[in-house]
């Protein structure tokens, strides 16, 4: 197995899994770990093909452990997960073949008819759903940002009191455990997406699942302020997103800043517990901290 595999696909190739095909349409993005493309099947339904490229490894030392990670991630579904359909090796390169969405939420939250506060409970809940159901089985997502939520639909801004006309999804689930820690937030991620604990673990704790809901945490607090917030790595470490959230004038400023704790252990234990501070759902507000 070449240790530079040769991933880089053409419009037209055929990628072939067992009794399945896909035909590749166009390119999306080339990057250090691999490469994007929309692609069909052979029932003609809109697809995307991620070709996984490992940046701090060998292929041939990490080939194993993706096919056995990958075969159960199909597995792992969910109304707010975007659709896995499929994962392969194929021509000494990892593909993961999965729905495909229109719409992503960052290209809501910076428009002028944009309320965050209407919409905050929709996006958490979709969020903080999905993260329940992935960290059940055993897998964190490491890379949420407004571009990672997808939706089924058009969101209707001119009623956001209103639900969204279709389905809030999260993406790329599988991606991030696959390159691991090292790869994602080392080479991947921007500076403002990167977790305390990974710049200084002796300072604020090891490395969990509690990372999706430190970055759970920046997204809803994006949502409400409209824009991605921007941090270098010294902010990032003094806590400037946590301080930012107790400055929101917004009822649900404090439980971000909970999520947004640099100290891993002072944050919600699971994602399920951060749903219930936000006070969503059915059953009412629960005191922050509950489980």
């Amino acid at each position: 197995m070449a240790d530079q595999p040769g991933w880089d696909h053409q419009p037209g190739k055929v990628l072939e899994h067992g009794e399945r095909r896909y035909r590749i349409e166009a390119g999306l993005h080339h990057g250090l770990f691999g490469a994007v493309y929309h692609c069909r099947d052979e029932w003609g339904g809109a697809l995307i093909a991620r070709v996984l490229k490992p940046f701090s490894r060998s292929y041939s030392r990490i080939r194993e452990a993706w096919l056995e990670e990958g075969e159960k991630l199909p597995a792992v579904q969910h109304p707010n997960l975007v659709f896995l359909h499929d994962s392969f090796e194929l021509d000494g390169v990892y593909h993961l073949i999965s729905e495909r969405v229109s719409y992503r939420l960052e290209d809501y939250i910076t428009l002028p008819t944009w309320r965050g506060e209407a919409w905050f409970l929709t996006v958490a809940a979709s969020v903080l759903a999905a993260l329940d159901r992935i960290h059940r089985e055993g897998f964190w997502h490491r890379n949420l940002h407004p571009h990672n939520l997808g939706c089924r639909g058009a969101l209707e801004l001119a009623t956001p009191e209103t639900a969204p006309a279709g389905t809030i999804v999260l993406c790329d689930f599988g991606v991030g455990h696959l390159l691991g820690n090292v790869d994602v937030f080392g080479n991947q991620l921007a500076q403002w997406l990167t977790p305390p604990e990974f710049l200084k673990p002796s300072a604020y704790g090891g490395l969990d699942h509690r990372v999706d809901l430190y970055q759970c945490g920046l997204l809803l607090l994006s949502v409400l302020l409209g824009r991605s917030p921007r941090f270098n790595y010294a902010e990032v470490e003094a806590g400037k997103a946590q301080k930012l959230a107790l400055e929101l004038k917004s009822s649900y400023g404090p439980v971000l800043a909970r999520a947004l704790s640099p100290k891993v252990d002072e944050r919600f234990p699971s994602a399920r517990a951060f749903w219930r501070a936000l006070g969503g759902g059915a059953f009412g507000m629960e005191e922050p901290g509950g489980r």
